[in-house]
């Protein structure tokens, strides 16, 4: 049997993901035998150097990607020695079952957590937000304190986790850091992502969680009456920022905004349409998902107000829109000042449209949906249902009224 072995790179073209990037496989040729294995990577085609196998660019993540495709061929190598010593037969197939399934070069729970982490800060501010890298990097930290506690270690393998683990990971929550239901979702969200794409890079052969269920539990839908954003619209304040910053909220209570939507609000963002209608063309930060939606008169005039303010001009934007702290704490200021029982904050606003705005004005919630850019319709439904079961009570009392 012929004892070399050759390994290459390659892009597979044709299973591009939805930014157009290719996933590089690693192909192993052996006693006449071939196979092909997901790196796990990816790679837009024009970033790949087809004659050295490796990605162009000295970035950060591109280093970090070309240093594991490099680690990746050593470890095919030191496979294929340690079969060569001890005597045994192999081909391209062992050698691939070996790689996949040798306890000692299976990736770890720490690692394919940092791997994402890497993953998300390579792409902040282009398919992620910092918030986002916050929020991963403190579950990563809870995982790595539970298994300390728990294990004793400072990691586990991926095939080690199951139900038990992630039942005592949410209960760890609860009692170490108290937690509530809704806090431990999102780390449960955030670590059985991870867990699922480190299944598609190989790591994992199977989900390991398939029957554990936690529920978020449904809170009310906070929102302010027409009446209460009457009131905050028309209130007049001695200080400047406080007028700009009542303003900015009517602003997203009349187009359902983020604040970071807010922020970033530019010319290139707003289109007239023929009959005059002012339109929206914008990426929502959340969801990823291009929309286009139509601005209600009051949000058009605010944009006018302000686009040419001095602070509007100086960041090329059309808000002169402060950071997201002084917002708040401005608007507490404002609460207090109108008299305002509910706590004041900005995504309020966007809670004010959704409800106030549209839901309350015979508006479709299909129609809200797209307005707020959900990834489907079954995600405005899940937050509004307590509104439209409302909704749908009153609606039937004024029919029954007319029988």
């Amino acid at each position: 049997m012929e004892n070399r072995v050759k390994t290459s790179f390659w892009l597979v073209k044709s299973k591009q993901n939805k930014h157009r990037e290719c996933p590089i496989y690693l192909r192993i040729h052996a006693a006449n035998t071939s196979v092909q294995i997901s790196t796990g990577h990816f790679v837009l085609a024009g970033k790949w150097d087809k004659r050295r196998k490796k990605i162009i660019g000295g970035d950060l993540s591109a280093e970090a990607i070309n240093q594991n495709l490099v680690a990746l061929q050593t470890k095919v190598l030191k496979i294929v020695n340690r079969l060569l010593l001890e005597g045994q037969p192999f081909n391209a197939h062992i050698v691939k079952d070996k790689l996949q399934g040798d306890e000692a070069l299976r990736t770890t729970l720490m690692q394919a957590f940092q791997e994402y982490l890497d993953h998300i800060e390579s792409l902040i501010g282009i398919d992620y937000s910092k918030p986002t890298l916050v929020k991963y990097s403190q579950t990563k930290q809870r995982l790595g304190k539970f298994i300390q506690v728990k294990f004793k270690r400072e990691d586990i393998q991926l095939f080690e986790l199951d139900y038990d683990f992630l039942d005592q990971f949410i209960h760890f929550l609860k009692t170490r850091y108290s937690n509530s239901q809704t806090t431990c979702y999102k780390h449960f969200q955030r670590f059985t992502r991870v867990v699922r794409i480190s299944m598609r890079k190989g790591y994992l052969e199977k989900y390991p969680f398939d029957n554990f269920n936690i529920k978020l539990p449904k809170k009310p839908v906070e929102f302010l009456t027409q009446a209460e954003i009457d009131k905050i619209e028309h209130a007049e304040f001695d200080m400047e920022r406080l007028n700009i910053i009542r303003d900015i909220f009517i602003l997203s209570c009349y187009s359902g905004l983020a604040y970071t939507e807010v922020y970033n609000l530019t010319e290139q963002h707003l289109e007239v349409a023929d009959d005059g209608e002012v339109w929206l063309n914008l990426t929502r930060q959340k969801t990823k998902k291009s929309i286009k939606i139509p601005l209600l008169p009051k949000a058009v005039a605010i944009i006018e107000k302000y686009k040419h303010h001095p602070i509007s001009k100086k960041r090329k934007k059309l808000i002169p829109v402060p950071s997201n702290q002084k917002v708040n704490a401005y608007l507490k200021e404002i609460q207090d000042v109108c008299g305002i029982k509910k706590k004041l904050h900005f995504h309020l606003a966007r809670k004010s449209f959704s409800v106030t705005i549209i839901l309350n004005n015979a508006v479709p919630i299909e129609t809200l949906s797209l307005l707020l850019g959900h990834g489907s319709i079954k995600v405005t439904v899940d937050a509004y249902s307590s509104i439209t079961n409302e909704k749908l009570k009153k609606d039937f009392q004024n029919l029954k009224n007319q029988f």
